[in-house]
């Protein structure tokens, strides 16, 4: 009976100790993972070296942005080398899928899917990586990116990629 006295205690304080760390624990890594989208969304926007423009203000997507209930944010582009590499930011949503269509007139269109992943503190297109043979000719493409996952829909702004 006496160990009891003792040990009863010593369980509740334990108990309590480790649910509140989880409790804690759980909210910094969901206010890292939005302060980490936040601070690359800075980057890319801030930063004139980036290889990427700011997102134009042009809106016109074939549906109404209240549609969207997660938001993509692509943050690098390159026309260079073997490979058209596009990476993307996702914000608001935590599992799914990605893909990306390039298109030019007159040519056939160029598609990839890639699941979304957890990069550092944030999630991510798992990184579009298309060989350049996939593409007919060399120039100027546009591209846009679409999200879904977890019943959200997310949607890029139609970009241009040069390719060498």
């Amino acid at each position: 009976m006496n160990k009891i006295k003792i040990l009863l205690p010593l369980l509740i304080i334990l108990t309590s100790t480790f649910a509140g760390w989880y409790y804690f624990s759980n909210i910094n890594k969901s206010q890292n993972r939005e302060k980490s989208f936040s601070e690359q969304r800075s980057k890319v926007e801030e930063d004139p070296q980036t290889e990427v423009s700011p997102p134009s203000e042009d809106t016109s997507n074939d549906q109404p942005k209240d549609q969207y209930s997660a938001k993509a944010l692509i943050t690098f582009v390159s026309g260079h080398g073997d490979s058209v590499v596009i990476r993307t930011l996702i914000e608001d949503a935590s599992s799914g899928n990605c893909s990306i269509k390039f298109t030019k007139a007159g040519q056939p269109s160029v598609e990839q899917t890639v699941p979304l992943a957890l990069v550092n503190n944030y999630y991510a297109c798992q990184g579009f990586n298309v060989p350049r043979t996939q593409f007919s000719v060399g120039g100027e493409w546009s591209f846009s990116i679409k999200f879904s996952g977890e019943g959200k829909l997310a949607q890029s702004e139609t970009r241009k990629v040069v390719i060498d």
